[in-house]
């Protein structure tokens, strides 16, 4: 249990209307991973076929401006 919800609550609050025997499926397909700072986990315009969802710590939303700058669009808990 991370941030006092566990995998299943979480889940339940990000797909609202979601039925348990969904939640089942996605923690059984998925997996929990932990990333040291300042990691690059998804690069702007790449296709990604997965999803996050933040169960611990800070994850910064940036943009490339003009190839020359990096700025911080938010930041998710």
């Amino acid at each position: 249990m991370l941030n006092n919800f566990s995998l299943p609550d979480v889940l339940h609050k990000a797909f609202p209307g979601i039925l348990d025997d969904e939640v089942q499926d996605l923690i059984k397909t998925g997996r929990m991973r932990d990333f040291p700072p300042r990691s690059v986990i998804c690069l702007e315009g790449a296709l990604e076929a997965t999803f996050y969802i933040i169960m611990n710590g800070t994850v910064e939303i940036s943009k490339n401006i003009n190839q020359s700058e990096e700025r911080v669009l938010t930041q998710l808990h």
